[in-house]
């Protein structure tokens, strides 16, 4: 339905439900619709919300259509409908290499399967900062993202210390219980208020060109203050992680901790250097 005939279907049914008096049983799928969809414009929400509800919608209006079309043109629409709904299918399904699906257009369809790329990257790097931790700091080490994706990530694939996120739902899974290093993921600098002694180690290299890719990791030596009062800097509810301006955020990978020193030792291997624009500190307030 992600096509311009589907729409068509989901407009008959839309107009069909709100004005046919014989589907008034039918009449809270378009009438919810409407008001979802006017209530994620106005609030920023993600465009896959409301899809739910369109395939109702789509229906009843192939009923309409169905009832009003000869035979011959039910057919050549069906057959339309199909082979154009075969053209955002990259954008949809993991049908092409990674490298190559970044490099398309389709990638302006659907940014969110461009996020899906890199993430086992992504968790290598961060554990080749936290290997490069002196023994005592490993034991005693607790990772913090900027966002959940990070966060879930990291537990997902299972190769650092135990991960804490104060985005969103995944903070209430906090604070953490340890006064050990932090190692900081995110798109912007520790808040200087809540993580103290902080250098940047490493730049993250996803393979592709999405908002993961170039993000920082730091050591820090730990939370300025205890982490139950900590934790409330680190807590915020947003669609992206405070301090980041998607149109200007610069990505990289940080360590931070005041024991740690900028020499390559310390260094994972292949950091590059992140360019661009800086951005507020995390926990300041999003643009």
């Amino acid at each position: 339905m992600i096509n311009p005939l589907g729409a068509v279907l989901v407009a008959v049914g839309l107009v069909a439900g709100l004005r046919r008096p014989d589907w008034r049983w039918f009449r809270p799928v378009p009438v919810a619709y409407l008001l979802l969809l006017v209530g994620f414009v106005v609030t920023g929400g993600k465009n896959y919300y409301p899809l739910g509800l369109l395939p109702p919608l789509a229906a009843a209006g192939s009923v309409v259509l169905a009832a009003r079309w000869t035979t011959y043109r039910r057919r050549l629409f069906t057959v339309a409908v199909a082979v154009t709904a075969l053209f955002p299918v990259p954008a949809l399904l993991p049908v092409l290499p990674a490298q190559t699906f970044g490099d398309t257009f389709w990638t302006a369809l659907n940014e969110d399967q461009l996020e899906t790329i890199g993430w086992p990257r992504v968790v290598a790097q961060v554990k080749a900062v936290v290997t490069d931790l002196p023994v005592d700091d490993r034991r005693s080490a607790v990772v913090v993202t900027q966002n959940y994706g990070q966060a879930g990530a990291l537990q997902w694939y299972g190769a650092t210390p135990r991960v804490f996120s104060g985005h969103n739902g995944f903070g209430d899974w906090g604070p953490p219980s340890s006064d050990g290093p932090v190692v900081y993921v995110g798109f912007a600098p520790p808040d200087p208020a809540a993580l103290t002694g902080c250098r940047r180690a490493a730049t993250l290299d996803t393979g592709v060109d999405n908002e993961e890719d170039s993000n920082a990791v730091w050591v820090c030596d730990g939370p300025t203050m205890s982490w139950e009062h900590t934790w409330r800097l680190v807590r915020h509810l947003s669609a992206w992680a405070p301090g980041v301006c998607p149109q200007t955020k610069t990505a990289t990978a940080f360590v931070v901790s005041p024991r740690s020193s900028t020499s390559a030792r310390n260094r994972p291997s292949g950091a590059k250097t992140a360019t661009g624009p800086v951005t507020p500190a995390a926990g300041s307030a999003p643009p």
